[in-house]
């Protein structure tokens, strides 16, 4: 008996002890030394850096803006921009229990913008190429299928953005961050296929219409180069859009951009790699954007030839 009371006696006095305090599963740990949010970007709640570097030489990068594929063993990448800048990038650890696709709609809701290019899961190519060709950074190497890319234009720096659960259900995020040394200038119409893919319209770069509809002298080139840029956009019908602003009667303005329209379809025809069927259409003044100048040559996907 004496020791059966014992027993419960301690018991008694274990229960009442303070117990330690569970382990807060997910919570933030410091980051790295040495490192920074960058400017104007909010990290995924609770999420912490674990990896950091900044070069600040402007200097020749590549920007990434297809799927990655390896033939053999060589990696190709079907669409990249080269741009001289300066880099940022960190890496950041994201609580246990969140997904791939809350952490992209996080971003992508700070971003917003011009996406550029994206892709999900096996359509990015081979995870182990991102983490380790691409990114340099081993600890973003998970299943393919558990992967997500984007690339944007966002303010005047270019944003490449990689999200992935690796196999061990741990979730990162890492971000590139390209900045001009000036205004960002990239080569004349060098986004204009992956605008139209991705939203259907696109403003040609290089080409201003004049009031009376006539095109400038270096009109020729740029849209011819735009004829062999199509050429990756084959079997598409696409509006050739001739927008004229300013003063003077709706009825001239139409008139006079409607033979711009025609002018300028022609000359991206000239090159003989348009796959296209271009349809030229004068808009006059009828089409105003705010984001664009009022006289400008736009392109517009139609539907399929």
């Amino acid at each position: 008996m004496l020791l059966r009371a014992l027993i419960c006696l301690v018991l008694l006095i274990a229960s009442l002890a303070p117990q330690p305090a569970p382990a807060q599963t997910g919570a933030a740990q410091p980051d790295v030394a040495g490192s920074r949010d960058p400017d104007g970007i909010d990290r995924y709640p609770r999420s912490w850096i674990v990896d950091y570097r900044l070069d600040d030489d402007v200097r020749p990068r590549n920007f990434v803006m297809s799927r990655v594929d390896r033939i053999r063993r060589e990696m190709r990448i079907e669409e990249q921009l080269r741009v001289d800048a300066a880099l940022e990038s960190v890496t950041y650890r994201i609580p246990d229990g969140v997904g791939v696709d809350a952490v992209e709609a996080h971003f992508a809701d700070l971003f917003g913008g011009d996406v550029l290019f994206r892709c999900a899961g096996r359509s990015c190519g081979r995870s182990n190429d991102w983490a380790n060709q691409i990114f340099e950074q081993a600890v973003l190497y998970g299943p393919d299928a558990n992967q997500r890319y984007s690339a944007r234009q966002w303010r005047d720096r270019l944003v490449a953005l990689y999200v992935v659960e690796r196999g061990n259900q741990r979730v990162y995020a890492h971000l590139d961050i390209l900045t001009p040394e000036g205004p960002l200038a990239l080569e004349p119409n060098a986004l204009l296929v992956r605008r139209l893919s991705q939203r259907g319209w696109s403003v040609i770069d290089g080409v201003t219409p004049r009031p009376d509809g006539a095109l400038d002298r270096d009109a020729p080139a740029v849209l011819a180069d735009v004829g062999r840029r199509l050429a990756r956009l084959p079997g598409r019908r696409v509006l050739v859009v001739c927008h004229l602003g300013g003063a003077g009667s709706p009825e001239a303005a139409l008139a006079a951009s409607s033979a711009c329209a025609r002018r300028a379809a022609e000359l991206i025809g000239s090159s003989g790699a348009a796959a296209s069927e271009l349809v030229p259409f004068g808009a006059g003044p009828a089409l105003p954007r705010p984001d664009a100048p009022a006289a400008r040559l736009e392109l517009v996907v139609a539907g399929d030839a």
